[in-house]
């Protein structure tokens, strides 16, 4: 799969008209995002156990196009109690009813030497609704078994609220390793984030197993 194809797998959530974060398309029916991102679409807390049935808008804003499509949570992992270790936490599968034509699911990889590679990710920070893009480095894993990521640059977006949920693009194996779920912010001198592995994502949901 090229970059190309990968952008059309992106969407965006809502609540009401504010964008709240990144989802992105593993078939053609189901997405994957943050069970945080879906807890404010929502204005449900993000430790909620049970699974919510409310109903999401999202789009797919690098298809130029202004239509809003609807999708319902079907796999919940709530977050976690702060500190936890847990790994399998903040995770949500959305089953769209409908999408556009041209819209396409990424490409996913389990592929575990990553480190050092470059990324691209998709991300709508505060007040810039449109999107932009954040680049930097793979790092290593931590205690949760999330990985690390790494802006590498002085200039340009580092990756912030408004990121979470966005598929990462290894753009040296060309393919999606993880998804954005956490950023660092309270320290001014760090640049990291952190994403949850694919080989994670797929022990939270099985049906996943099979298309990565």
């Amino acid at each position: 799969m090229d970059f190309n194809a990968h952008k059309t797998s992106i969407l965006r959530l809502f609540c009401q008209e504010r964008v709240v974060g990144i989802a992105f398309l593993v078939s053609e029916q189901y997405a994957l995002t943050c069970a945080h991102v879906v807890a404010e679409a929502l204005l449900i807390s993000p430790t909620t156990q049970s699974c919510p049935d409310g109903e999401i808008k999202v789009d797919f804003p690098l298809l130029n196009s202004t239509n809003k499509f609807s999708a319902r949570v079907v796999c919940w992992h709530p977050q976690s109690d702060l500190d936890s270790e847990e790994a399998r936490e903040d995770i949500a599968v959305l089953k769209l009813e409908q999408l556009p034509d041209s819209a396409q699911s990424t490409r996913l990889l389990l592929s575990e030497s990553i480190s050092n590679n470059p990324f691209k990710v998709f991300g709508c920070p505060k007040g810039v609704s449109f999107g932009v893009w954040a680049t930097g480095v793979l790092s290593e894993q931590n205690a949760k078994q999330w990985i690390q990521l790494q802006d590498t640059r002085v200039t340009g977006y580092a990756i912030e609220p408004g990121f979470s949920g966005s598929p990462v693009w290894n753009e040296e194996l060309q393919g999606v390793v993880g998804m954005v779920v956490a950023a660092e912010y309270t320290r001014k001198t760090a640049k990291v984030a952190f994403m949850i592995p694919v080989q994670i994502l797929v022990k939270a949901w099985g049906n996943l197993e099979m298309l990565a």
